[in-house]
């Protein structure tokens, strides 16, 4: 027979094996909820608070609540049922709150103040519990609370480094906070199994334990079905792909004349893969008969292109910048995974080299070899284009190559990993790759919605020391949109004078002289405090929050 004392070791041990699949389960759920949060509710530092901050304050209040009179004889149904409880809100935050806001969109930010304070609480109050039941059994209290606090770190460390590198692209938010909540109950079930002496109230743990394991296996059967419903409704088109890459959720709808289920059926009957990965984590799909109609293209929610007007977009940042060049040969695409940027340049027969950075592979492969490719014309297929998949601060700084043309089609600044592209120092990088007699052309968001970070785009260009001549065109889709077009030696009048008659010698469905000229046109009001308009700088990164603002 084991001793009492080999017995008691034994429990610590497992009790330090809860906490750190504890600890690892609580990270689990803060990130599954932070990343969920981006893209609800936009801006990475607003929606750390509103997730981790606020999680972690309420940490310490279910430390504090542990103090209160009926923690006064702590026992194994304490540990037990907060398990449970944080199990219960785990695996359904990222799935009920997607729900909710697909629902309720103008509350989403209050689902959230529900959930992160409910976790935080719970989380909190393991830690004390564990603390008071080993002591319990004998621990020492100075090795035992170094133990705890150990284990519980080792196991943050764990879901920190499993939840980027394979949960995420893996198997995406909902699955990876459904697996947290799954650990969390089949830890208060092993407890009732291990240590059946010291539960006082074993049978009314075991019916709760029993019924959340029962809302488990539901909530993991439905679990895609409530994803693709809660999903759909975010979007107003029907989704026909979607996927996590290690760096973003790639979202592609496709428009139909209206809304009805037998519609819906008969689409959904007629599905046909055109695309699959390799490893076949991810296909696309389309509808047989409405492929060609209005295709639109999300990166972490928010809207890329539409089919509708895309090509003013693209025809617009690409062709002013080439069309100033006389003799142009090799041009650099920062951004543009989509090929769209790629494809108008090949109508300028004289270049002889494009090399696109893109940073996620999976997007470039996604319109490189799938259906979508069509959308580009096959861009990605021509022996001109070079794909680098990297940062594109990382090859800047590396590279020692001239290029006659950059175009810079980058996502919007609204988060700092974005808002990093847009920075005074990378403009910097950017100038020393840029010929002497080179030009470029960068998006700027909306001038209409986005005023200010428009203009803080065009004042950091300039404090990079490079010429920042402000544009804008009218779309369907964005109403406005903006542009900076530039170069290192070039003034806005040479510019300007140099585009006023300009023979605009490719094809465009969109772009002609009348409308390049008018694009420099800004009423007065554009320009109100633009001195309190500040520059983007690494140091400060004050571009996300100006986006952030509206």
């Amino acid at each position: 027979m084991i001793s009492t004392a080999k017995a008691q070791r034994l429990k610590i041990t497992l009790l330090l094996l809860c906490m750190l699949l504890s600890g690892y389960c609580g990270i689990i759920s803060e990130l599954s909820l932070f990343n969920l949060g981006t893209v609800l509710i936009g801006g990475a530092n607003k929606t750390l608070f509103y997730t981790m901050g606020i999680m972690m304050f309420f940490m310490g209040i279910g430390s504090f609540l542990t103090s209160l009179k009926m923690f006064k004889n702590v026992s194994m149904d304490h540990f037990a049922v907060v398990e449970i409880l944080l199990s219960f809100f785990c695996m359904s935050s990222v799935s009920f709150i997607q729900i909710l806001a697909s629902e309720f969109p103008h509350h989403t930010l209050y689902f959230f103040l529900i959930y992160s304070p409910i976790i935080g609480i719970l989380i909190g109050m393991e830690i004390p519990i564990i603390l008071r039941i080993n002591e319990k059994m004998g621990a020492n209290l100075g090795e035992n609370s170094s133990f705890v606090m150990m284990a519980d770190y080792f196991g943050c460390l764990f879901a920190f480094l499993l939840f980027p590198f394979y949960l995420f692209p893996n198997y995406g938010i909902e699955i990876s906070a459904f697996s947290g909540g799954i650990i969390n109950l089949l830890l208060a079930i092993s407890t009732l199994f291990v240590f059946p002496s010291d539960f006082k109230h074993k049978i009314a743990v075991r019916l709760f334990a029993f019924l959340t394991l029962t809302f488990s296996i539901w909530l993991g059967l439905s679990l895609k079905e409530l994803s693709d419903i809660s999903e759909q409704k975010l979007y107003r088109d029907p989704i026909i792909f979607k996927t996590n890459t290690p760096y973003q959720k790639l979202v592609v709808t496709n428009k139909v004349p209206f809304h009805d289920n037998l519609y819906n059926k008969k689409n959904k009957s007629q599905l046909k893969v055109i695309f699959q990965s390799d490893n076949k984590r991810f296909e696309v799909k389309r509808f047989l008969d409405r492929f060609n109609k209005d295709i639109r293209f999300f990166i972490n929610g928010g809207l890329q292109f539409s089919t509708i007007d895309e090509y003013r977009y693209h025809e617009f940042i690409a062709h002013p910048a080439l069309l100033l060049h006389p003799n142009i040969k090799n041009v650099l695409i920062l951004g543009g995974g989509d090929g769209l940027v790629a494809r108008e340049v090949l109508k300028h027969k004289n270049v002889e080299s494009i090399i696109l950075i893109d940073l996620d592979k999976e997007l470039t492969d996604l319109f490189k070899y799938s259906d979508l490719s069509k959308l580009n014309n096959h861009s990605f297929q021509s022996q001109k284009v070079h794909i680098i998949n990297d940062d594109a601060f990382l090859f800047l700084r590396q590279n020692n190559q001239k290029f006659d043309v950059i175009l810079i089609d980058f996502p919007d600044p609204h988060s700092i990993h974005t808002a990093k592209l847009y920075t005074r120092q990378f403009f910097l990088l950017m100038k020393q790759s840029l010929s002497d007699d080179g030009h470029f052309c960068i998006q700027s968001a909306s001038p209409l919605f986005n005023r200010k970070v428009f203009l803080s785009i065009g004042k950091t260009l300039r404090a990079a020391g490079l010429t920042a001549t402000a544009q804008q065109i009218n779309m369907k889709t964005f109403e406005v949109w903006g542009f900076h077009l530039g170069s290192k030696t070039k003034n806005e009048k040479e510019i300007k004078d140099s585009l006023k008659n300009i023979n605009i010698n490719v094809q465009t469905k969109f772009l002609n002289n009348e409308i390049l000229n008018a694009s420099f046109s800004f009423g007065k009001d554009m320009y109100q405090g633009f001195n309190k308009i500040p520059v983007n700088d690494m140091n400060r990164l004050s571009l996300s929050n100006l986006y952030n603002e509206n």
